[in-house]
């Protein structure tokens, strides 16, 4: 029998709650990670010795280095992961501030100044291409053959 609309799913795990099986397999990632750094080796100091020196004078085997190409992902962080953030620009800050007092109809004028520097420097640089000149700054185009 079908359940009408005003009843609520209300048995059961919520949704977006963790199972055991995550939490388990967490605790075995922080227990493997921490067992690592006691030891004071991790998967990068192993790649990177054979990567310096190889396998004869790094005195890693293939084996362990496979091992620790495997291992790699999940000790170590992905660069991608790790949050960027870029040292502070005072001169971009400055800007910033100049362009925040502007009103909106000199921004307009601003923008309007711009699009017009764009055009006219892509209109340049199309005449510069066609017409090589031969004092060394731009090349002239080839003969005919």
């Amino acid at each position: 029998m079908a359940r009408p609309n005003r009843i609520t799913h209300n048995g059961g795990r919520p949704y977006g709650a963790k199972g055991k099986l995550p939490q388990r397999r967490r605790q075995v990632a922080l227990h493997t990670v921490e067992r690592l750094n006691r030891h004071g080796i991790t998967p990068l100091d192993v790649i990177y010795a054979v990567m310096l020196y190889g396998f004869d004078k790094s005195g890693y085997t293939r084996d362990q280095y496979q091992a620790a190409v495997d291992a790699a992902p999940y000790v170590h962080p992905k660069l991608a992961a790790i949050a960027y953030q870029p040292p502070p620009d005072e001169e971009a800050a400055r800007r910033g501030e100049m362009l925040a007092k502007l009103t909106y109809e000199e921004r307009k004028q601003l923008q309007a100044i711009l699009e017009g520097a764009r055009a006219r420097a892509a209109v340049q640089i199309d005449v510069s291409v066609d017409c090589g000149t031969d004092d060394g700054n731009m090349p002239l185009p080839r003969k005919a053959r």
